[in-house]
């Protein structure tokens, strides 16, 4: 049975990789790595009793949002310095409930999805690199 779930969540990924080039959606354009100070470090998780715990190893604020696996929700990156978007200080730790986690439970496994938020050579802020840690919900 576990097999048979991750082979349609590889199924579902796969679908979802082929309508996207489909639709031939453009890339915003976005400065050149160069242009942006990118904050050193990463971002932890782990699954702890009643929820999944972010701790910001990096020396940044960084946004990140927790999904199960399964979610099939649109990640919408925000970019702004402010609080409301980068929510996690620099070498601060929050616990995300399971009942705030979208979809929690359905497969079995969480991603946790981090970013910081990045000065713009051009002015103003984007959203830097998307980088996802998935932990598993479920002991085997």
């Amino acid at each position: 049975m576990p097999l048979r779930r991750e082979l349609g969540i590889l199924l579902l990924a796969l679908a979802t990789c082929v309508v996207a080039a489909a639709c031939g959606s453009a890339e915003p354009s976005r400065p050149t790595a160069a242009a942006l100070v990118v904050p050193s470090g990463a971002v932890s998780a782990a699954v702890v009793a009643g929820g999944v715990s972010v701790t910001n190893n990096t020396s940044d604020r960084v946004a990140f949002e927790v999904w199960d696996v399964g979610f099939l929700g649109q990640l919408g990156q925000c970019a702004s310095p402010e609080p409301s978007c980068t929510r996690l200080a620099a070498g601060a730790s929050h616990t995300v409930p399971n009942e705030e986690i979208a979809a929690f439970g359905t497969t079995g496994s969480v991603a946790v999805h981090w970013w910081h938020v990045l000065r713009s050579e051009a002015g103003g802020h984007v959203a830097g690199e998307l980088h996802t840690i998935v932990l598993p919900t479920e002991r085997k």
